[in-house]
């Protein structure tokens, strides 16, 4: 099954009776289930949506923090932190 660029495992439950799937290609578990194939396409879309949301999210706090100084302990810390490992 496929969405945009992405692409779904999916396989029968015989445990649970239903279809599951998984999304492939990428790091996060983002699974889903569902009784017929057409509530499974309905819900890997959504899954999906979910998951591009969330990493342009991500991207977008990530972008926030370029530029920005970090806190003063972070230089102290680092320095010490290498002086501690390079005398033991």
């Amino acid at each position: 099954m496929k969405y945009k660029d992405y692409s779904a495992d999916i396989a029968y439950s015989e445990e649970d009776r239903c279809l599951v799937g998984h999304i492939a290609g990428i790091t996060d578990i983002v699974g889903f289930h569902a009784d017929t194939v057409a509530e499974l396409q309905v819900y890997s879309s959504e899954s999906l949506q979910v998951v591009i949301l969330n990493v342009m999210k991500k991207v977008k706090n990530e972008r926030a923090l370029i530029g920005k100084r970090m806190p003063e302990i972070n230089n102290r810390f680092i320095r010490s932190t290498w002086r501690y490992c390079w005398n033991n």
